[in-house]
């Protein structure tokens, strides 16, 4: 399944012939390309212009431009994620969303991202500034008790309101990083 407003990538096959991918660093760098990947232009023949662009980017880090923490690029002049690129490269296959675990936007590490559905991706978010003291958990100000959003359910006390909450996160599927401090 596709999510909506992605643009597709180019196959498995091609990204590996554009691209060079790090496991140790989660990075990706332009390969060398050859003449038949260039189209012929008015004053410039496939090998000059395949001359240009490797004497330019071969071997140099791809898709490295940040966008909101994340790495991005442009790829047959669509703009893509890198760790999307990353993902179809490894696994062969358009991912729905993905999720990087440890809540790194910019660790792409195959074995930090996953392929996960956007309720998945959802219960591993980082708590929100607005989130105090804990992800979820608020005080109403009307009634001077403690809600919690999870679940329906008021507290008295703070700490039975947190742990409340942690359950509900428990029996949910929650990620142990859903809520973590945002860095």
């Amino acid at each position: 399944m596709k999510r909506k407003n992605t643009i597709q990538l180019p196959t498995q096959d091609e990204l590996n012939a554009l691209l060079a991918y790090d496991k140790e660093t989660g990075r990706l760098f332009w390969k060398a390309r050859t003449p038949e990947m260039f189209a012929e232009t008015t004053g410039r023949t496939r090998m000059h212009a395949c001359s240009l662009w490797n004497s330019r980017w071969s071997g140099k880090e791809g898709l490295d431009k940040l966008n909101d923490g994340y790495r991005m690029g442009v790829i047959n002049y669509q703009p893509v994620s890198a760790h999307r690129v990353i993902w179809k490269m490894v696994h062969g296959e358009d991912p729905m969303i993905i999720d990087h675990i440890n809540g790194i936007r910019d660790d792409n590490r195959v074995e930090n991202l996953r392929n996960v559905t956007d309720s998945v991706n959802r219960k591993n978010e980082r708590r929100r500034v607005s989130n105090r003291p804990y992800t979820g958990v608020m005080k109403d100000k009307k009634t001077d008790k403690w809600i919690v959003q999870i679940q329906v359910g008021t507290y008295a006390d703070l700490d039975e309101a947190i742990a409340a909450r942690k359950n509900a996160e428990f029996l949910l599927g929650y990620h142990k990083n859903h809520g973590r401090e945002a860095t």
